[in-house]
């Protein structure tokens, strides 16, 4: 073999490689949100109990998934890095946050109500400025907006009975409940992955 072919292969394997470990770690990439039920979060929210109920709002909007075991990763509240099984199944807990319940306040609305979840919380704080994902209802989500004005309802905390205004017309919050962004663990595709590797550096050395 040619020295510069070799260099070639070397670089393209590299590549391949590079390709390979930027995959998703599960089947698709999917990711879930659901939101514990019932009840607001807390700003440092406890470990739910196993047998609490999850609602799920995407992909399969409004199913409801039953907690039957947690793993912490030893802070001692609910937080990014845990591990939860829901309906048996062990999912990897990306981000915590709250989700708000809004019902549009501005007559004549194209969507009356949604739910929202801030890109970067930061509970109970003002909101004005902070940019808000869609992830109801199923038509908008994923569409983020950010949130242009915040109206209190005196108690200086943003929860229920407080408005907010996006996209220039004003959602009143109706409830609060604690969301969770996660994947389900899937050793079987992180397996095959690294055999594909294995087997293409077989293939070139």
């Amino acid at each position: 073999m040619r020295p510069c072919n070799a260099r070639f292969l070397r670089a393209l394997a590299a590549i391949v490689v590079a390709c390979f470990l930027a995959l998703p770690i599960v089947a698709g990439g999917q990711q879930y949100h659901l939101e514990l039920m019932p009840g607001p979060p807390g700003e440092r929210d406890p470990i739910p109990a196993d047998g609490s109920t999850w609602h799920e709002l995407h992909p399969t909007f409004c199913t409801d998934r039953v907690q039957t075991g947690y793993e912490d990763n030893g802070d001692g509240i609910i937080s990014e890095c845990d591990y939860i099984w829901l309906d048996d199944v062990r999912f990897h807990i990306d981000w915590v946050g709250p989700t708000y319940h809004m019902v549009d306040i501005g007559g004549e609305p194209p969507i009356p109500e949604g739910a929202a979840e801030p890109e970067d919380p930061l509970p109970g704080e003002d909101p004005t400025g902070e940019p808000w994902h869609w992830v109801y209802p199923p038509e908008i989500f994923c569409n983020v907006e950010n949130v242009e004005g915040w109206e209190d309802n005196g108690d200086g905390i943003l929860n229920p009975c407080d408005v907010v205004t996006i996209g220039g017309r004003e959602w009143h919050i109706v409830e609060v409940n604690l969301n969770i962004e996660g994947h389900p663990e899937d050793s079987p595709v992180q397996q095959s992955t690294w055999s594909k590797v294995k087997a293409f550096f077989k293939n070139v050395f």
